[in-house]
């Protein structure tokens, strides 16, 4: 039997498949652990989809995202995997993700990955937020908004919007 797809149609779907086991074993590490929440960071370039910029910075739960990826584990064939692990075209804006998604890679190619977060509250100007503390060195402040994303105000942005 012949193959009639190029080398790098093989090479996109190897890359996916490790790219899935990588943010899988980072899950199960994580459950061992105790990590209650995770945060998706896309690489955010020219080439990022819109999809992965819509995802980027969101934090989902650990149940979600541990569920997500036992599904994909305990699948008994291709079918059941795909089924676990939908691909997206588009954005995703929503507050209730599907179950079949939130674990990247998100489609053919994808570069994102998740990591696990320890969220915090702290009040700023009177305004308890909650955020993934502590702020990193180039940041002002940072908050987790109603849909779950991380929106974050560096020192870059602060001082151009001063002007």
């Amino acid at each position: 039997m012949m193959l009639s797809a190029n080398t790098s149609y093989f090479e996109g779907v190897s890359d996916h498949i490790i790219s899935q086991m990588q943010n899988i074993s980072r899950i199960n590490e994580g459950a061992k652990n105790g990590v209650k929440h995770y945060k998706v960071v896309a690489r955010i370039d020219g080439r990022t989809s819109e999809c992965c910029r819509s995802m980027n910075g969101r934090i989902i739960p650990a149940s979600h995202i541990e569920a997500q990826s036992g599904a994909i584990q305990n699948a008994k064939n291709i079918a059941q995997k795909k089924a676990a692990a939908t691909w997206r075209n588009g954005a995703f804006y929503g507050k209730i993700l599907p179950k079949d998604f939130g674990l990247p890679p998100y489609h053919f190619r994808c570069r994102t990955e998740i990591v696990p977060v320890w969220i915090d509250e702290e009040e700023v100007g009177g305004v308890v937020m909650r955020n993934t503390s502590p702020l990193n060195k180039d940041e002002v402040i940072k908050h987790i908004d109603k849909i779950g994303v991380e929106r974050v105000l560096s020192k870059d942005n602060y001082y151009l919007w001063q002007k």
